[in-house]
């Protein structure tokens, strides 16, 4: 078993025991002057080879780095059935 599969059944345990299967969860990304301000410097995220999503859960909010940026709206239900072995699918995160 992978390191990602441990941590999403871990993770799995958690929400069965709060009952969080149906809470939204959002996530959008980051233009680089929303994740990083007007900073000067040679960062990556300015030449556009890495990009910061952002989740919102509750109230609560979390930023990731990723270089498959996605826009998505849905249950954390659906955001666990995703597969992890798509690359796609883990540019998806959950601030929890």
């Amino acid at each position: 078993m992978s390191i990602l599969e441990k941590v999403k059944n871990e993770f799995i345990r958690v929400c069965n025991e709060r009952s969080l299967y149906l809470n939204q969860i959002i996530i959008h990304p980051l233009l680089p002057r929303e994740a990083i301000g007007d900073a000067e410097g040679d960062f990556v995220i300015k030449k556009g080879k890495e990009y910061v999503i952002e989740a919102t859960f509750e109230n609560a909010r979390g930023q990731a780095f990723t270089s498959t940026p996605c826009k998505w709206n849905g249950t954390l239900g659906e955001l666990l059935s995703l597969e992890l072995s798509d690359v796609s699918n883990r540019g998806i995160s959950c601030p929890l």
